[in-house]
């Protein structure tokens, strides 16, 4: 069931690599639709993203929840690669 603020699909997250968890919203108050953002602290990183439940889409938006592209999904990971001090969001489907 849908237990906790997260719900089910947000309960485990794991981050691969050098990013950091910035935030995790289950409804993005633009939107409406689950987003995650990271960002880098290591002077440039990559690695995957994947929760307990695979994702199916993720889209880099902007700030204002503007989308910029679709990224490639591999086994429900999303996979990225930041440069020195970039930010990076995503609105997600599952």
């Amino acid at each position: 069931g849908e237990r906790g603020i997260l719900g089910c699909k947000f309960a485990f997250a794991e981050i691969e690599g050098g990013a950091v968890l910035s935030s995790v919203r289950k409804s993005d108050l633009i939107t409406g639709k689950p987003t995650l953002r990271i960002f880098d602290v290591d002077g440039g990183c990559s690695g995957s993203i994947s929760f307990a439940t695979k994702v199916k889409r993720a889209f880099r938006v902007k700030m204002n929840g503007e989308i910029i592209k679709e990224e490639k999904i591999s086994d429900g990971k999303i996979s990225y690669c930041l440069k020195k001090n970039e930010i990076v969001t995503w609105q997600l489907e599952f």
